[in-house]
């Protein structure tokens, strides 16, 4: 009876306000069915196991934007490496750190983060990346809105936690592990709008390509 009621409501909207039913309705559903990437549904994975160890993450991870490849070399005695790489037609960009400390930290309910000492957040591209994670303008006491230039701290949010994340002079990323097992590290979300991608989630994982 209630399958009835809800395809009488939705064939009513659909009928009386045509472009409400698209947006809300239609449109959500193409990209839920037809759009979805299986690795972004996904998300949003889960913890590692209890059996984790930090030698777990050493190896080469790797994630691409566009056009930019971000590249983790991390060993097993907590040091790591980030090479940047971003080469299109209009700008040749390379930025890269000595090698450098890495460290783990355990959250009660068993989430994990990375904490890469001097790593840049490239995700949402190079001048933010510079900034550490900083876009000016942006509002006082709101996550990198519009406004007067920062004057205090602006953090990133975690998007398993959906807590505010101070990340100066380091790049922070949340390990977690997908279906198959495998460990990916997660970047923050950029603001608190930000949700899990049904596509094109990939440029918001480090996945690993080499183990050492």
């Amino acid at each position: 009876m209630c399958l009835v009621f809800f395809a009488l409501a939705v064939a009513s909207l659909a009928c009386a306000c045509p472009a409400l039913f698209a947006r809300y309705y239609l449109f959500p559903m193409i990209q839920y069915y037809v759009f979805r990437d299986p690795i972004c549904a996904q998300a949003p994975y889960s913890s590692p196991s209890s059996s984790f160890v930090e030698s777990d993450l050493a190896g080469v991870w790797e994630a691409q934007y566009q056009p930019g490849l971000d590249t983790l070399h991390i060993r097993g005695d907590g040091s790591y490496k980030q090479v940047y790489v971003h080469d299109d037609y209009w700008r040749h960009y390379v930025y890269e750190t000595t090698w450098d400390e890495w460290g783990l930290e355990r959250l009660p309910d068993g989430i994990m983060r990375i904490h890469l000492r001097g790593g840049r957040y490239y995700l949402r591209g190079i001048g933010i990346g510079e900034r550490d994670a900083f876009s000016t303008p942006c509002s006082t006491g709101t996550p990198r809105g519009s406004g007067e230039p920062c004057s205090a701290t602006q953090p990133l949010v975690d998007p398993f936690t959906r807590e505010l994340v101070v990340t100066p002079g380091e790049l922070v990323l949340t390990v977690r592990v997908d279906s198959s097992g495998d460990l990916l590290l997660h970047h923050m979300f950029y603001s608190l709008e930000e949700g899990f991608l049904l596509s094109g989630c990939q440029s918001y994982q480090f996945r690993r390509v080499e183990t050492s």
